[in-house]
């Protein structure tokens, strides 16, 4: 049950209060595992502080299940595990076997949804959404959208047959016309989505840190087997194939006294990490470049504030990820490190509107390791630097200020009063 703290305690504790008996109960449907999903925990948390009564619908892995908690922060979780997917030899087999799996799948997680007979469902992504606007049909109950990402334009729906894109944009676009509310994580995504779709501009809640102070920053250091006289460059979250790792280690090799951590699961392929692990091995780089595990998301700040930089390097893999705003560009604000990071649209506008960093060509270690000199070459700007990032966080990207948007939606649609 720890694991799924995520520090708002604090943060709600003028919200938190006895709930009134007609509180209006919300589901909030999600496919994977709830412990490292912090948008999710923090919009369950704020939610049920603010006198709505919340409900956790997963759809999760098999061995993960037992793992989960039932009931945490006044939030009761119910889980549906995954069926296992075969891999048959023969494609015809596995196609329809595997399609056999996902029907039943789907029938199975809708119908736990449409038990719930709830007033709100709260679909998390393209991938709950039908389930949830059927559940929310039969009980007469309002239906909301959480975009996290471009889904039409997403890694994840670009891999597949022309077929299932046009199914995945076709069921997306019926759907959102049919929601009585949508909700984006940042400006440009929410004008991509009410232009393509024809709707209202969705509600923008960015994914941002909660605010909090730096408890510790040895946790990171102490934990490194590296000099004490050597810079850290962190990496913060998971490791995937949308990371530009090959240029961002190159820009470090010449760099001697730079260490590059990464702080978080690694999720990309056996055949990927093999390669990595080879660049790194054949340039006698890996007592500086290091990998640490996830951390819970309540002491993410306290490990990230031990950095000396904080990086964010993107590749351009479609349009999902060119405009998107990840939460670990908060993270580094709130801990107050200076951020060198791709310089997509809305990152390099964060970036230069809080003056918190720079922005460069990850594609290209040249323009990299420029970043990292300008970065490490004055520490008094760096310095500088970081203290503009928190102060930003502070007043403006933080999760106390985009949470509001989300709750006077919830009182807007359900017509319900503050309490």
């Amino acid at each position: 049950m720890e694991d799924m703290d995520i520090d708002l305690k604090e943060s709600n504790k003028n919200n938190n209060r006895e709930k009134l008996p007609d509180s209006k109960t919300i589901s909030v449907a999600l496919l994977g595992s709830p412990v490292y999903d912090n948008r999710v925990l923090k919009e369950m948390e704020t939610l049920a502080s603010s006198g709505f009564k919340v409900s956790l619908i997963s759809l999760v892995k098999s061995d993960s299940s037992s793992s989960l908690p039932e009931e945490f922060n006044n939030i009761k979780a119910y889980y549906l595990e995954l069926s296992k997917y075969n891999r048959f030899r023969n494609r015809v087999l596995r196609i329809i076997f595997n399609l056999l799996l996902l029907m039943t799948d789907t029938f199975r997680y809708t119908k736990l949804l449409v038990s719930q007979k709830s007033n709100v469902y709260h679909a998390n992504d393209l991938n709950t959404l039908l389930q949830c606007y059927i559940a929310a049909k039969i009980n007469r109950a309002k239906l909301i959208y959480d975009s996290h990402e471009l889904h039409k334009d997403s890694v994840m729906t670009l891999k597949n047959s022309r077929f299932i894109q046009k199914y995945l944009n076709m069921k997306e676009s019926f759907l959102i016309r049919r929601a009585d509310g949508v909700i984006t994580v940042n400006k440009t995504i929410a004008d991509i989505l009410s232009q393509h779709y024809s709707i209202d501009e969705p509600e923008v809640v960015m994914n941002c840190s909660v605010k909090r102070d730096v408890i510790s920053k040895n946790l990171l250091r102490e934990s490194l087997d590296c000099k004490k006289n050597m810079k850290i460059a962190i990496v913060q979250g998971a490791i995937k194939i949308s990371l530009a790792l090959e240029p961002l280690i190159m820009a470090i090799e010449p760099l001697d006294d730079v260490c590059l951590v990464f702080l978080g699961y690694d999720v990309r392929p056996e055949k990927e990490r093999a390669y990595l692990k080879e660049i790194i091995d054949g340039k006698s780089m890996s007592n500086r470049v290091l990998f640490l595990p996830a951390v819970k998301p309540a002491e993410v700040i306290d490990w990230v504030s031990g950095a000396d930089i904080g990086i964010i390097p993107l590749r351009n893999m479609g349009k999902s990820y060119y405009y998107s705003s990840p939460n670990k560009l908060f993270d580094y604000m709130m801990a107050e490190i200076p951020v060198l990071a791709s310089d997509f649209p809305e990152i390099e506008r964060i970036v230069s509107e809080s003056q918190c960093g720079y922005t460069c060509d990850f594609s290209d270690s040249a323009s990299i390791k420029k970043g990292l000199q300008l970065l490490l070459s004055n520490s008094e700007e760096s310095m500088k630097l970081g203290a503009n990032g928190r102060e930003k966080a502070l007043l403006k990207y933080n999760w106390e200020e985009q949470s509001k948007r989300l709750v006077q939606m919830y009182f807007d649609i359900t017509k319900t009063d503050r309490l």
